[in-house]
């Protein structure tokens, strides 16, 4: 009788082992979700940023200062005889000072020597920058210079700008000579253009040179504009030049 209860309570958890091993078993819980599961929940719950598009190549214009010249600012004859017109009339002075003082002053006084505008032209030479620009783009550009600024030539020089300068009368050379420029640059274009420089101060320059402004090398630095990008260009090295004298 023992042995028979024996054997029946070893049946009944055999029984009882391989129902609970038959039972069925959730192997998907335990799995790990997959990544785009995760994405198609995300996307599930609201709009999903698409990715951005990549930028555009930048197109390049190449703007360089092919020379410069620092010498005068001479007065445009154009300027010069609209203000000689427009001034009264007050008569020739009894006693004129001799050389250009006189002649501008005979400008300011309205009775202009026949000869002003060759007596200028030979004896002041413009102050002016040349640049060269390549463009490589596909449409036309707007140009303009922001700042023109005088540097000492000293390669190790860290300082600021000793002057500033301002550039006037952008021209373009058109085959065989320079026409107005409307500082647009064209498509696919290599132009040589120039601009009137302005002077500096040339007493304050010397007082921050402690010295003479004539011998000395200056750099000329531009802030350039084109299509609303910046870029600074330098010159090479230039001195300020004197203007020869004409014996007439």
């Amino acid at each position: 009788m023992k042995t028979m209860m024996f054997r029946s309570s070893i049946l009944t958890l055999s029984i009882l082992g391989l129902a609970s091993g038959c039972a069925p078993h959730d192997d998907a819980k335990d799995a790990p979700t997959p990544p785009e599961a995760n994405v198609a929940a995300a996307s599930s719950d609201g709009p999903v940023d698409p990715e951005p598009e990549p930028e555009p190549e930048v197109e390049t214009v190449t703007v360089a200062v092919a020379s410069v010249q620092l010498q005068d600012d001479c007065p445009q004859p154009a300027a010069a005889a609209g203000a000689a017109a427009q001034a009264p009339a007050q008569g020739k002075r009894s006693m004129p000072k001799p050389g250009l003082d006189d002649v501008e002053g005979d400008v300011a006084h309205g009775d202009m020597d026949p000869d002003l505008e060759d007596r200028l032209a030979a004896r002041c030479v413009q102050s002016e920058v040349q640049l060269s620009i390549t463009s490589e783009d596909s449409e036309a550009l707007p140009f303009s210079i922001r700042a023109v600024r005088l540097r000492k030539g000293d390669a190790a020089n860290t300082d600021g700008p000793i002057e500033t300068m301002k550039a006037r009368t952008p021209r373009i050379w058109k085959g065989s000579t320079y026409a107005a420029w409307d500082q647009s640059i064209a498509p696919g274009s290599t132009l040589n253009v120039r601009y009137a420089l302005g002077a500096p101060d040339w007493a304050a320059v010397e007082k921050i040179l402690d010295g003479s402004s004539w011998g000395p090398l200056y750099v000329v630095e531009l802030e350039v504009e084109v299509a609303g990008r910046l870029q600074i260009i330098s010159s090479p090295l230039t001195p300020r030049e004197a203007v020869e004298e004409m014996v007439t």
